[in-house]
């Protein structure tokens, strides 16, 4: 029989890990990690930070955590990128070092770093503001079936933050964040359909006025 490979070793873990069988799932890590599997090296990082695992280490953690994110887990790399944004047990808050992961792990398509690149720099939040970005960052993210980039993509032309103000654009991707079950921008979506019946309504448009209202009772606006 075959020995398992890196992926098989790191699936193993996973349902080792499930069944609460650390001993068992840090050993399918370790082979994983070993075989320069980025999952498995993070993995088994995440392992260490578990106190029922019995051999808590941040510092290991952190060495192995990083080491997946260097063998392209994008997971790994967001997730490094999430603990840099705040103070805590394993790192202090550092924006620069949370930027660079979040970049990796959105060169590597995975849409949420995408998305919490994108709001680092429309706020300029540890780089500097540059709303052109944030704006290509979010129609990558939402691009990339996320939803959070969806929202804040439609949000920017709805506004006309940065970019050219763009109601209908805003509506289509507030309305495929809303597809991808992200309740904000189901919000927006509805929100801007009404807004821009209550400007023909506005104009002397009676019958969008009608429409406006049984809007304005179907999507319980007030509440």
């Amino acid at each position: 029989m075959a020995e398992p490979n890196p992926k098989e070793l790191f699936n193993l873990g996973v349902k080792s890990n499930k069944a609460k069988d650390y001993i068992q799932a840090k050993k399918y890590f370790e082979k994983a990690c070993n075989l320069n599997y980025g999952g498995g090296c993070f993995s088994l990082g995440f392992l260490y930070t578990n106190k029922d695992f019995g051999e808590k280490n941040y510092k290991k953690a952190l060495a192995l955590m990083t080491k997946g994110c260097e063998l392209n887990y994008a997971l790994g790399c967001v997730f490094l990128g999430n603990l840099y944004t705040n103070n805590g047990p394993m790192v202090k808050k550092d924006l620069r070092k949370a930027t660079q992961y979040y970049s990796k792990a959105c060169e590597l398509n995975l849409g949420v770093s995408c998305s919490l690149l994108g709001f680092l720099y429309q706020n300029g939040n540890g780089v500097k503001k540059d709303l052109k970005k944030a704006f290509a960052l979010y129609a990558k993210a939402c691009g990339l079936k996320d939803g959070d980039g969806c929202l804040r993509l439609g949000e920017m032309q709805r506004s006309g933050e940065g970019v050219v103000k763009n109601r209908e654009q805003a509506m289509k991707n507030f309305k495929k964040g809303c597809e991808l079950k992200n309740k904000l921008a189901c919000m927006g979506y509805k929100a801007t359909i009404a807004e821009i019946m209550n400007e023909r309504c506005q104009l002397g448009d009676e019958v969008t006025c009608v429409y406006l209202n049984n809007l304005l009772d179907l999507f319980d606006i007030d509440e």
